[in-house]
Order: C-alpha cells, then structure tokens, then sequence
C-alpha cells in the first residue's frame, strides 16, 4: 500500500490535521519522515490505527481511553472501559427519555384541550408527578443493528456543538514564541516556561493570558509551526528568542475543550456560519503587525497561572478555550468596481461585501476533472432537476452553482458542486425542499466577482487570477459561485460571473 500524506488521510477520515498531530503526541500513532521533502508519511499500519480511532471517537470514547485500550493487549481492560461508557450513556438515555416522554404528553394534553391560550396550571408539581407516572423508561428494542451511516449521523447530533459564547479579548502586550519543525506546540512552550520562571512573570502579572496557533499551517506534513504568547506588562522588555509584539484583542465566538478535543473547532465554525448575529471576522489574528499564514482560530489555556504552579498537572486534563474571530452580522452590502481590472487579469471585476445566505438545490460530489462540472448540469437538465428550480425560483433570479468543501466531500477525495438558488430568491421554499434539497449556510464575507461569458466560466482559474487584483482567499469560506444571472446556464454566448470569497 502507497504511502499517504497527512492531508490525504485528514481528507480519507474527515479529521483535522491538528487532530492528527496531537494523536501523534500522545503516542497512538507514528509517522514516517521523508529525508528528501521533510513531509511526514502514513503507512498502512499507521492507517489501520488512525482508523481504529476514528471508530472509537465516533462512540464516543475519550482520547485518553482510546489510549490505554490501544496500548494494552488486556480484553478485559476494553470491556471495563466500554461497560464505563454504557454505564454513563444508559444514564444519560434514561434522562433524555424521561424528558422528551413528559413534553409528548405535554403536547398530547394540550393538543386535547384544544385551548387557545395555554393554562399554566400545567406546570405544577403534582401534575408533572401524576403525568410522569405513565412514562415506560424502559430501553427500546433495537429492531435492525446500527450502520456506519448510522453511526455518522448520530456524530452530527452529538457533536453539535453546544454552550458556545461570545466574549471580548481585550488588547495586550504580549511576549511571541514562534517555533518551526518538529513538535512546534511542545518547543515553543518550552521557551516560555524558561522565560516565565527566569522573569517572575507570575508574581509581577498573575493574571496573565497564555494563547496559541498553528503559524504556518502545513497540510502535507512538511515542518509546520506553532505560535506561543504570554501577556506582559506593557514595558517589559523580551529576551531572543521571544519577540514583543501587540494583541489588539477583539470579539471571539469561544467554546471551551480538554485539550485534544480539537475535532470542536469545525463545529465552532459552524455555529458562527449559522448565526444570525455574528459572521466571521477575516483578520484572524489581531496583531499589530499583522501575521500571516496562521490558523483561522486561537487555543487559549484556561487556568494557566494554577497549570503553571503545578507540575503534577496531568496536561490531558488542561482546558483550552477555542477563540474564533467574530464581527456582528449587521453591515451594509457593498459593492464597487475595480478600475484597472481588465488590464490585470483580462476581466471586469468589482468588489462586493456580502452578507450570510444559505444556498438551496441539487449536489453532487465531484472526483474527477473540471469536466464533471458541465456534465452535471447536463444531468440536471435532463432528469428534471433543473426545471424545479427554475420553478422554484423568483421572476429574475439567478440559478447559482455553488462549489465548496467540507467533510463529506474530503471523504471521497473530491469537492461538492451544488446547482442551487439562494433562498431569498426562492417561491415556495416548503414545496421545494420536499426534493431531498441540500443546503448550506455561507457566512458573510467579501467576493471578489469577475464577468465574463458563459462558455468561459467552467474554464476560469481563480487561483491565479485572484492574487493579480491584490486579494487573497478568504479560508472559512472555502468555496466559489457560478451565477447565471438569466437562469440559462446553455447559452453560450450570454453573460456569468465567478465569485470567489477574499481579503483585502
């Protein structure tokens, strides 16, 4: 079996390169280094574990259990750590049945009294306690055995993420570690538990901040790095090889894990995709001067003066907030043309700021060439597809095609394609959605929107074509729009735009 990259096998298991690299750390697999390129490598045994795990993790089974089944030959170590988490999740079934089974005859006896407003007399004690009374808690028979599909889909519930808050980071003075090679995370600490014990840090400032990022993200494997800050007090000098930089602090949608738990921070991005009050902010990293090539979110250590203090710290246990940047939802769209585009790129373009919206229609997941694209719109067209939405559609609306990323997609080792409407643009939203209709929500974001004719837009490289505008890609996107403003993707000679989501 050839050897995969760390980015196939993040694409092959749906897991993060920072999951990988952690499972690295805490010993459960090994990767091979290649002299020539310094990438790292996966072999098939290393495959066949990071595989056992991923399993385990969908059950539900912590990182630090995971550890000690894969380590220790004992089957009777397995089966007393799974009948832990039986245990534990018998509890919890047992609970949410109790609940759901009380709001079923909530709804039943209501729905019975057919009242236009509610009595509230309901909600008493004693009638909470006659109407629990009736409840069975006894555990349903499972009529078929659960399926990896299965199994998926009660990961999507379950992992949704939960609790998440919106906080301010102030600004700060902080003392920078930047280390690039092997074990970025544990050398750049390294350099800054010797400056805080050398410095006193933790009797001149207790309060301070500890903050990390991945600085640069190198999905192949090859040395990436890591970014270590401390919060100083403002006229502190640093020795080398800390750097002194200022945190201009900001608004963070925060959610707070053990350390390990790095799967959290696509479910983070998510809940800010799917806000109505915050999108995400593309400055990532609020730093005078701005720093480049970093992670889109920062991992704050929680407790870092007492983590510091003690040195018997089991360090799986330490809680880390993930920060991503936010910014309130509620902005003017823009848009303005770029004077001098045709003669840096060879096509109009202009500027356009844009708020959320989630596109609706048919998808497919692409494995193949640019080809495949145009093939699906023939598809649509043929079966039918197609004409539902120009159905579904209002007088003058664009069809879109929505190309994009996300866990499925990697899985297959391609990218999604979706033939779609933006749903402000749809008549009947019900009656279309009962076509199986996939939908994504697109956080807000500036587009870069090139015009050119039809019959070019399955052709156009954004990749290159971007940069010469002075733009780079905006990350958390992660994706491109086809617009078709005549709804008639077939005429060749007629007018579409590309839009790709940026920065300036």
């Amino acid at each position: 079996m050839e050897l995969l990259t760390v980015s196939q096998v993040s694409k092959t298991f749906g897991i993060s390169t920072r999951m990988l690299r952690y499972y690295e750390q805490a010993g459960l697999i090994q990767s091979i280094r290649n002299e020539e390129n310094a990438y790292r490598y996966y072999n098939e045994c290393a495959l066949n574990r990071v595989q056992q795990i991923t399993i385990l993790r969908k059950l539900q089974i912590p990182v630090k259990q995971i550890s000690v089944i894969l380590n220790n030959p004992d089957a009777a170590t397995a089966i007393q750590i799974f009948n832990e988490n039986i245990a534990a999740l018998q509890n919890e079934i047992i609970a949410l049945d109790t609940i759901k089974s009380v709001l079923e005859i909530f709804v039943a006896k209501i729905e019975e009294l057919a009242t236009i407003r509610l009595d509230l007399n309901i909600l008493t004690d004693e009638s909470v306690m006659e109407l629990a009374q009736t409840l069975s808690l006894t555990q349903k028979n499972v009529i078929e055995p659960p399926t990896m599909n299965m199994l998926n889909k009660a990961n999507e519930v379950l992992n949704k993420l939960h609790g998440v808050r919106v906080i301010y980071v102030p600004p700060m003075t902080v003392a920078s570690s930047h280390f690039v090679g092997e074990n970025p995370n544990q050398n750049a600490a390294m350099i800054v538990k010797k400056f805080v014990e050398e410095s006193n840090l933790l009797k001149i400032k207790p309060d301070t901040r500890c903050i990390g990022f991945d600085h640069p993200i190198n999905p192949y494997g090859a040395p990436s790095g890591y970014e270590l800050w401390v919060s100083i007090p403002d006229d502190m000098d640093v020795p080398h090889p800390l750097v002194k930089k200022n945190f201009l602090g900001g608004l963070y949608a925060a959610h707070a894990i053990q350390n390990g738990d790095w799967d959290a921070v696509l479910g983070l991005q998510d809940w800010v995709a799917g806000s109505d009050e915050y999108h995400t902010d593309p400055i990532s990293i609020r730093c005078d001067p701005h720093i480049e090539g970093q992670s889109l979110y920062l991992e704050e250590q929680l407790n870092f003066f007492h983590n510091t203090q003690n040195s018997t710290l089991d360090k799986s246990n330490i809680q880390i907030d993930l920060l991503h940047p936010i910014s309130p939802s509620a902005f003017a769209e823009t848009s303005s043309k770029i004077a001098d585009s045709i003669e840096k790129c060879g096509f109009k373009a202009r500027y356009v700021t844009k708020n959320k919206f989630t596109v609706i229609g048919f998808t497919k997941i692409m494995t193949g060439g640019d080809n495949q694209v145009h093939d699906f719109w023939r598809e649509a067209k043929e079966d039918g597809r197609l004409d539902i939405l120009q159905k579904h559609r209002k007088s003058g609306a664009p069809i879109y095609g929505f190309g994009s990323h996300d866990l499925d997609s990697q899985k297959n080792g391609g990218w999604r394609y979706t033939i779609c409407l933006v749903e402000d643009d749809v008549t009947g939203i019900e009656s279309l959605k009962t076509y199986a209709c996939y939908t994504k929500r697109v956080d807000a974001s500036g587009w870069l929107c090139f015009e050119m004719t039809k019959r070019d837009i399955f052709s156009f490289d954004g990749h290159s074509t971007v940069p010469k505008l002075g733009y780079r890609f905006n990350p958390p996107i992660s994706g491109h729009l086809d617009v078709f403003p005549d709804g008639d993707v077939f005429n060749n000679d007629g007018i579409a735009y590309h839009w790709f989501p940026v920065i300036k």
